[in-house]
């Protein structure tokens, strides 16, 4: 067969196989190798076509270090010949790819079909890069040799896609996902709108890469962001809009992705087991409990308390995160401080 009627998967399952004859051709030194018998003309021919293919071509070994990688691949990632060599898989994959590659760089090291891998890589200089493509596996002697992948930048495609669902409605995305979408593709300057099922509403922005105000109908900053995170959305839209207010938030979108994951799982926990009692709460005026002394979180806690009453409306008012005057609340409620009754059941009763 001719070498340029091959498809690319049998180019570079072939270069695959010929890897020990052209050593001194490969870009990747990681020892020095013994003298190799010159390569045939055909040989050439094809190494030459996948060194400069216009697709990024790598293979990796199963601990996850480069066999060898073409010259689109180094161009596109801004690494030298020396410094793949001391690179592995997971330096250019970004952290929020991590745990699904392993998962597909496993599979693929079992023999397994993955079909499409999409995956963001991150170049020497940070930047991120959408690509897409496709990876098997070398077996030799029934073992795992080393991972055979093929990718294409899709970056200013995937921009394009998303250019035509800046708006819409639908339930299936969330607004974490939302955000991801800003921040890889417009981290410049950005605006979330996002309206819910149950007809709450609020707004993010992003500027440089970072949130930096979000806002619901009740509250702002990072205690909008945090409950906002935990929303299923019903209308969004997404824009090209400045904040020109006082920033409310000041950590990275990565940061807040991976704090208020944990945050709202506890926070949820907490809640469900409050809601299991009431959601009216009073304060029990017992000498031995009232004249105790209190940190200033827990006495602004028990002043909303005794002025509110209702769990909503105190975590509304709360200058603390809902998680925060969750926790309070649950102590107080474990040390006996207040008691919790159904809305249809007045204290008292």
């Amino acid at each position: 067969m001719n070498d340029m009627n091959k498809t690319k998967e049998q180019l570079i399952n072939e270069l695959q196989k010929m890897r020990r004859r052209f050593a001194k051709f490969n870009p990747i030194k990681r020892q020095k190798k013994p003298k190799v018998k010159k390569l045939t003309k055909s040989e050439e021919d094809l190494y030459d076509l996948v060194e400069n293919a216009g697709d990024l071509i790598q293979s990796v070994t199963p601990d996850g270090r480069f066999l060898y990688v073409n010259r689109s691949w180094r161009e596109m990632l801004g690494y030298s010949e020396d410094e793949v060599a001391k690179l592995t898989l997971f330096d250019i994959i970004h952290p929020d790819y991590h745990t699904h590659c392993r998962k597909i760089f496993q599979q693929v090291l079992s023999g397994e079909e993955v079909g499409r891998v999409e995956v963001n890589f991150v170049t020497k200089e940070g930047k991120k890069i959408a690509v897409e493509g496709k990876a098997n596996c070398r077996f030799q002697n029934g073992k795992p040799s080393a991972t055979r992948g093929i990718f294409r930048d899709v970056t200013e495609q995937k921009k394009k896609e998303y250019t035509g669902i800046m708006q819409g409605e639908s339930e299936l995305l969330k607004v974490p996902e939302l955000l991801q979408i800003c921040a890889f593709f417009i981290p410049d300057e950005a605006y979330i709108f996002v309206t819910t099922p149950d007809s709450k509403a609020g707004r993010i922005y992003i500027a440089n890469g970072e949130i930096i105000h979000a806002e619901t109908e009740k509250v702002s900053g990072k205690k909008a962001l945090i409950r906002m995170l935990g929303w299923k959305t019903r209308i969004y839209k997404i824009d090209k809009k400045s904040y020109t207010g006082k920033p409310t938030v000041s950590e990275s979108l990565e940061n807040y992705l991976i704090d208020s994951a944990s945050q709202l799982d506890e926070y949820n926990n907490l809640r469900k087991n409050l809601d299991m009692i009431g959601n009216l709460l009073e304060v029990q005026y017992k000498p031995e409990l009232m004249n105790r002394e209190y940190d200033s979180v827990t006495a602004e806690v028990l002043s909303l308390i005794i002025t509110h009453r209702e769990v909503d409306k105190i975590l509304d008012e709360s200058p603390y995160t809902d998680l925060e005057t969750i926790r309070v609340i649950t102590d107080l409620l474990s040390t006996g401080i207040i008691k919790a009754y159904p809305q249809q059941q007045k204290p008292g009763n």
